[in-house]
């Protein structure tokens, strides 16, 4: 992750012997697939937070998630919420799709624009600000699994758990 005056970016690299996905379009529920995913919190209140997540077919799905008792049967998505000018990029070392055949992983690289995800203290962020947040992937085969950056502990596995974010530095 790195940022400036305009935008949050984030970039994922994955290992993957079998990169495929078969949803299209924007804010299909790609994580039922393979995924990488971010949830923002700028302002830390671990209640209201920002979800995005892209597959291998660079699709994106944004939500925007309120959940007052950190719980995931208490959350509401949002998911009529867009982040305008949320930019993305896929890259696929392999062939997608191909089941058949062994390959080596993919890249999501993104820019998130300060200006459509309002919280923090300051937007766009300065120097020492800190937000709370959290990195997932998901990779369903040969094995599923389920990683995160600040781990959440809960079987099966469950993302929504705001107490467990991460906390994000932004430093110049």
């Amino acid at each position: 992750m790195c940022w400036d005056d305009t935008y949050l970016y984030i970039c994922f690299t994955c290992e993957d012997p079998d990169i495929w996905g078969t949803m299209l379009n924007r804010d299909d529920m790609i994580w039922e697939e393979e995924v990488v995913e971010a949830f923002l919190d700028p302002d830390s209140d671990l209640v209201e937070y920002y979800e995005f997540q892209n597959s291998p077919r660079n699709v994106q799905t944004d939500l925007l998630v309120r959940n007052p008792t950190g719980r995931r049967d208490d959350l509401t998505p949002n998911r009529k919420w867009n982040c305008e000018g949320w930019l993305t990029a896929v890259q696929v070392d392999g062939t997608l799709d191909n089941r058949n055949d062994v390959d080596r992983g993919w890249t999501s690289e993104w820019a998130i624009p300060f200006a459509s995800i309002p919280g923090g203290p300051h937007n766009p962020p300065k120097d020492g600000d800190t937000w709370r947040g959290n990195l997932y992937r998901i990779d369903l085969t040969p094995t599923p699994e389920f990683s995160c950056w600040s781990p959440t502990l809960e079987v099966p596995a469950n993302y929504h758990v705001p107490t467990l974010f991460g906390t994000i530095m932004l430093r110049e």
